[in-house]
């Protein structure tokens, strides 16, 4: 692990803004000190996520958007570096990296240099990371909710003088929940995550990658906050919502947990008309995947699993999952 220990990060208190407690030296103005660089030959990065293209065009959805900017180390020094415009035409297609201000090059002969990266910016992943974010994820910018989607590029080996690839692995897990209200005609406002059964801090205790088939070291989480007391109120995806044909799509993200039983609503729905209907589950969150779920709100008051997926976040393959829901409950 070529990665400094012990640095660690959080949010603020409303989870929505990352505030960086210990970091490596990132620099915008200083040449690299490595020695013997040749300043005509330019360390060349590409970056990818798998992913599908879809209206949404953010790291959640696995495009890198135009002009954000990413960190990258070789464990003496550590720069920013920008995917420029024009970067998001599609999912999986790799984007050349262009140098912020310093940028690394190539020595005379091989360093044998190992790269990690990781985004945002304003945080430096390692072991021993805490992270916490928002418990109501509703409001705010849409920058400040991305910023906690933590993105690491795990020690990746440079040949001499040819690009370097990187590829970046979602260290949270993303949850989505598509509503769908056509046999009720109601107008989704609302709707949570967990009933004071959700822990919305975690630590990273080994940094790596996720995902089914993880090569390398794969991501280790421990929950800090073990009672799970928290109730998550989830953010709405604008443009994943239909509201014409009443369709609401709501998300979050949240550190790997399990938990929930078939007592408490696993999501609890408001709509326009004050009626609250409630989704009763347990479930089991883990890193580097998101989960689909797809309910209907029929006019007895019960909520119809239509679908439940599960996949890992940024591969289009779905799992095979058997996912044990109740056709029909209610609350």
């Amino acid at each position: 692990m070529t990665m400094i220990s012990e640095k660690k990060y959080t949010f603020l208190s409303d989870g929505l803004l990352p505030l960086l407690i210990s970091v490596l030296p990132l620099t915008g103005c200083t040449s690299d000190s490595d020695g013997n660089e040749e300043q005509g030959n330019l360390v060349n990065f590409s970056l990818r996520m798998d992913g599908t293209v879809t209206r949404a065009v953010s790291t959640l959805d696995n495009i890198w958007p135009d002009n954000t900017e990413i960190a990258i180390s070789n464990a003496n020094n550590s720069y920013y570096y920008s995917t420029g415009s024009s970067s998001s035409v599609s999912a999986g297609v790799p984007i050349m990296l262009k140098p912020v201000s310093s940028a690394f090059h190539w020595t005379a002969t091989d360093p044998g240099w190992q790269f990690s990266a990781w985004y945002p910016t304003s945080v430096t992943p390692a072991d021993g990371m805490t992270v916490t974010v928002g418990i109501d994820q509703s409001t705010g910018e849409d920058a400040a909710y991305l910023a906690q989607d933590l993105l690491y590029c795990p020690p990746t080996d440079a040949p001499f003088r040819q690009t370097v690839p990187l590829t970046f692995y979602h260290q949270l897990c993303h949850v989505r929940c598509t509503i769908n209200s056509f046999n009720t005609s109601n107008v989704v406002t609302k709707v949570t995550l967990g009933q004071n059964n959700i822990a919305n801090t975690g630590k990273i205790t080994t940094i790596g990658s996720t995902g089914l088939d993880a090569p390398g070291t794969t991501t280790v989480w421990t929950l800090e906050d073990a009672d799970k007391t928290k109730t998550l109120t989830m953010r709405k995806n604008e443009d994943l919502s239909n509201p014409q044909n009443y369709m609401y799509t709501y998300e979050c993200i949240l550190p790997p947990q399990g938990g929930g039983n078939f007592n408490d609503a696993m999501f609890k729905i408001s709509t326009d008309d004050n009626k609250s209907y409630s989704y009763i589950s347990s479930f089991t969150f883990e890193a580097g995947r998101q989960y689909d779920y797809s309910l209907i709100l029929s006019k007895s008051g019960s909520v119809i699993v239509a679908t439940v997926t599960i996949s890992n976040w940024g591969i289009t393959n779905y799992l095979n999952v058997d996912a044990d829901v109740p056709d029909d409950l209610q609350e």
